[in-house]
């Protein structure tokens, strides 16, 4: 966390219950670390999962919502009931052309259960 920034709120995305209720967001864009390495070098932390990072975006965003999900090269089938992948965006990433991957998901559920 960069103090510099005054973040709003400092929580792990995985589990938000204790700040957001469910249905706040309209959106939800999400850019974890990218693999292990990544996570204890630039943040101080283990690898986030990322099935309960997309869990937690689904239960916090509205019906009829785009979720964007940033992720590594890794191409992730599985995503809860209420929400379903309507796209992938593949692109590198300079200077040394990692692959990166924005899924693009829609919820279509009435509630997060």
């Amino acid at each position: 966390i960069r103090p510099d920034v005054a973040p709003n709120y400092v929580a792990d995305a995985q589990d938000m219950r204790s700040i957001f209720a469910d249905e706040t967001f309209d959106r939800w864009y999400c850019d974890p670390p990218y693999n292990e390495e990544n996570a204890l070098k630039m943040y101080d932390t283990r690898l986030p999962n990322f099935q309960k990072l997309l869990k937690e975006g689904a239960r916090v965003v509205k019906p009829r919502s785009l979720m964007f999900f940033l992720i590594g090269p890794k191409n992730y089938q599985i995503c809860p009931p209420e929400i379903e992948r309507i796209g992938m965006i593949f692109m590198t990433v300079v200077p040394n052309n990692e692959l990166r991957c924005l899924n693009i998901y829609h919820k279509i559920a009435n509630k997060f259960n």
